[in-house]
């Protein structure tokens, strides 16, 4: 017979290799294994959310059925992506926010956000990185 008594340490470890994962993810995603939830507490509900890096951008795609565009809003501001809105349609429904770190080689000014048929598409571009230059001394 097997035991179902869990030692609390080991569930903590658990929990804490789980979030380390996510915040060391190319995103640092705050609270991405957590669903879009409401931002007074209300019923949440759930978004499918895909994550792609490129050498030149960085693509963030979620499923936010029941929101309509005029109910959506990102802001980009201190380093930080904030993508919030309200559901009104659907079995659960009301205010969401998520907020999610930006990567600092990001050009903010060249975000691009496309929303179709409840499908939210963000592209994030990357500067480049430019090479290192030697310089030579002259003597």
């Amino acid at each position: 017979m097997r035991s179902l008594f869990v030692n609390p340490n080991h569930i903590e470890k658990m929990f804490n290799q789980f979030e380390n994962h996510w915040m060391n993810s190319p995103l640092r995603l705050r609270d991405l294994y957590n669903e879009f939830s409401d931002v007074d507490s209300a019923p949440t509900f759930s978004s499918e959310m895909k994550f792609i890096t490129e050498k030149s951008h960085w693509q963030l795609t979620a499923e936010l059925a029941g929101v309509v565009k005029d109910n959506l809003k990102l802001d980009a501001k201190e380093g930080l992506l904030v993508v919030s809105g309200e559901k009104t349609k659907g079995v659960t429904i009301g205010k969401f926010e998520k907020v999610f770190r930006l990567p600092e080689d990001c050009d903010v000014d060249k975000i691009e956000a496309e929303f179709t048929d409840g499908i939210l598409t963000l592209t994030i571009p990357l500067i480049e990185k430019k090479t290192v230059k030697s310089i030579q001394l002259k003597s």
